[in-house]
């Protein structure tokens, strides 16, 4: 409910940049990520200090008051520039806060051995919200208005703390004391990651995976399409084949779990995408590239349903939230060089080759994996007691 409220909430405020121009939509677009990815790393530190349950608990209270504000504001005078700047700006700073806590916390509710199918239901969940969030907000914005679709998110935020303070997480993950700056441990966290075996790779073949499958889907999709002359609801279509295909592994994974070769998984995933994109883009007919899209999205979550519990498993006590912050990060900032780089193609040479040098990015992720001993020969997780053990406890 509260990731649905979210997206429509985000959709509305596109809705309203876009109705400034272009140049006013690219602006609010960044004032979102930029803050976010440049916060992230401190976002993540102090969630290893406070505990991921305590961190969403403040930074909704923070959203909470920038909503409400938001809404007072929006009933009084229309969004100009201004208006919606400063507001994205204060959503781009909370979310680099609550990210971090938010990836955290399903270690919070299972043993390593069960967290892959509650990371599956988890990214199950969000996909379903980030799909039916931006037409649920067109249709709110007709029914309810702006200030409606403000007081939605407004309401989602207060119900998500209330959950929050009820409930207890049965596990607990050891906190970082605070005996240095949040700028020390900060760097203490970007070194260790950097030095345990196996994370570099795994952030190297998740920032190639993402680099590559999000733009194919945000930017060379709509251009293949006008050249193609498909309409905007066969466009629609494709797009939906690579969120199914994401779910159907999702749901196959929430019920049986990841495969115990790991490493087979996270090499196939992308290559698999590779192969939808590559399709994706020389499809001779619409048929076949509504298939490509769904080998992508099939691949995609083959991989990230992998890595994802590796990495909490590989993460060092008192860290997790940094780490689970430099994931979100190595997926976010590539986009930013790809998405320029493959509009440029697309400018240069048309949105085939364009798609064609995105396929190539997303394959070479699974050579990451395989240059990494660690990672190619990984398997799931696996408990080393099989009990809760010294998980137990309050969460903090």
């Amino acid at each position: 409910m509260v990731g649905t409220a979210d997206v429509m909430l985000f959709f509305v405020i596109a809705w309203l940049a876009s109705g400034l121009g272009a140049t006013a939509s690219a602006l609010i677009n960044l004032l979102i990520v930029v803050p976010r990815t440049v916060l992230l790393v401190f976002g993540g530190t102090l969630g290893d200090r406070f505990g991921a349950r305590r961190m969403l608990i403040i930074t909704d209270v923070f959203r909470v008051f920038a909503v409400l504000a938001g809404t007072v504001a929006i009933m009084i005078t229309p969004p100009g520039l201004v208006w919606l700047a400063v507001f994205t700006v204060a959503l781009g700073v909370i979310s680099a806060f609550s990210i971090p806590a938010a990836n955290t916390m399903p270690r919070l509710f299972a043993t390593i051995e069960d967290l892959p199918k509650l990371w599956a239901k988890v990214g199950g969940l969000a996909q379903v919200g980030r799909m039916i969030g931006p037409p649920l907000g067109g249709v709110a914005l007709v029914a309810i208005g702006t200030a409606g679709v403000f007081l939605v998110d407004l309401a989602a935020a207060v119900i998500m703390i209330g959950i929050l303070v009820i409930v207890r997480p049965p596990y607990q993950l050891p906190l970082e004391p605070p005996t240095e700056s949040v700028l020390r441990q900060s760097w203490a966290g970007l070194r260790t990651a950097a030095r345990t075996p196996g994370v570099p790779p795994i952030y190297g073949a998740t920032a190639l995976v993402a680099a590559g499958v999000l733009p194919i889907m945000f930017l060379c999709l709509p251009l293949l399409a006008r050249e193609r002359g498909w309409t905007a609801a066969a466009t629609g279509v494709v797009e939906a084949g690579w969120i199914a295909g994401s779910l159907v592994i999702t749901v196959i994974i929430a019920r049986r779990g990841i495969l115990r070769r790991a490493g087979a998984a996270m090499i196939s995933g992308p290559l698999l995408t590779a192969v939808g994109a590559g399709l994706l883009a020389a499809a001779p007919a619409y048929p076949y590239a509504l298939l490509g899209s769904v080998l992508m999205g099939l691949g995609t979550v083959v991989f990230t349903s992998h890595v994802g519990p590796l990495l909490l498993d590989w993460t060092p006590d008192g860290m997790v939230s940094r780490f689970q912050a430099l994931f979100v990060l190595v997926q976010s900032a590539p986009q930013m060089i790809t998405i320029a780089a493959f509009g440029a193609v697309a400018e240069l040479a048309g949105p085939v080759p364009a798609t064609g040098c995105a396929a190539v990015v997303c394959g070479a992720a699974s050579l990451v994996v395989a240059l990494s001993p660690r990672l190619r020969t990984a398997e799931r997780p696996v408990s080393e007691t099989g009990t809760p053990g010294t998980d137990s406890g309050s969460a903090g």
